[in-house]
């Protein structure tokens, strides 16, 4: 059986689409405070990514997802890859003496990565911060998703990682949301 698809690109937060005429959406969001996407070598202002603190980076994933949901077919899905990170050092002990959104930019222009984690407020440095299960738990309580599974995507050649006081992880998680306790599913056809 073959079929058409039609690209559409266009803002997460106002998606050009109808309402409720999408089967599935699958998407990998960018990682709270990990990359700097650009366009001719500037940081884009206000991305997806960069927010200054966890909670805002769940906000504006929620606010991404509440469209989605709009899109959505009762009968549809919405699939997403989304990694943690840890809590780190306080700013003043940065590398660079620069602001969370300015270490991003120079990060950015050094390999799109920032030089150090960000101090998270009340969570201890060192700490996993839990933002994919702080977004799952969201959507669940604020928009109303059935959350139909949790899938570990195992990496067993994963990149390694530049610690040695913990171990080292090889996964990412993905989440399967769906509308409705009914949903299209061709699970017989997945091998």
């Amino acid at each position: 059986m073959t079929g058409s698809a039609r690209i559409v690109r266009g803002n997460a937060l106002a998606l050009p689409l109808g309402d409720s005429i999408v089967d599935l959406i699958v998407t990998s969001p960018p990682y709270f405070g990990l990359r700097s996407y650009q366009d001719g070598g500037e940081h884009y202002d206000g991305q997806l990514g960069s927010e200054a603190t966890p909670a805002e980076f769940v906000d504006a994933l929620i606010a991404a997802t509440r469209e989605m949901v709009r899109v959505l077919k009762p009968s549809g899905s919405i699939w997403v890859n989304l990694g943690d990170k840890y809590a780190g050092q306080s700013a003043q002990r940065s590398t660079t003496g620069l602001s969370a959104s300015e270490e991003m930019s120079q990060g950015a222009r050094d390999g799109n990565r920032r030089s150090r984690p960000a101090k998270v407020e009340g969570i201890p440095t060192k700490s996993l911060i839990g933002v994919p299960w702080r977004y799952a738990i969201r959507c669940i309580d604020d928009l109303g998703l059935i959350l139909r599974a949790e899938v570990i995507w195992s990496k067993p050649n994963g990149l390694p990682e530049s610690v040695t006081d913990r171990v080292r992880r090889s996964h990412e998680t993905w989440f399967h949301f769906t509308r409705e306790l009914r949903f299209f599913s061709a699970v017989d056809e997945i091998s």
